[in-house]
């Protein structure tokens, strides 16, 4: 591990490393989608791809299956209403 290069992608993402992400390719366990309905919204993405062993995107893409299936509350967006001023 020592010297290896760690890459990100051009929106700042860490790339797949088997050294962090041993668990990618592999059936998500039940423990897994816990921890992810568990804390998803109380840490960052990162930092769930690192207690995963998964990408970000892979992470991602597990949360918008479960939200699809219901298992998982749909985003709120939060979106602002544009004032007119008369």
């Amino acid at each position: 591990m020592e010297g290896e290069k760690i890459e990100y992608d051009c929106h700042g993402l860490m790339k797949y490393n088997p050294n962090f992400h041993d668990r990618q390719n592999k059936p998500w366990s039940s423990d897994e989608i816990d921890y992810l309905l568990h804390w998803y919204n109380k840490i960052d993405g990162e930092e769930m791809s690192l207690a995963l062993g998964r990408t970000v995107n892979v992470v991602r893409q597990k949360v918008n299956m479960l939200r699809k299936q219901g298992v998982m509350p749909k985003a709120t967006c939060h979106i602002r209403k544009k004032v007119n001023k008369q």
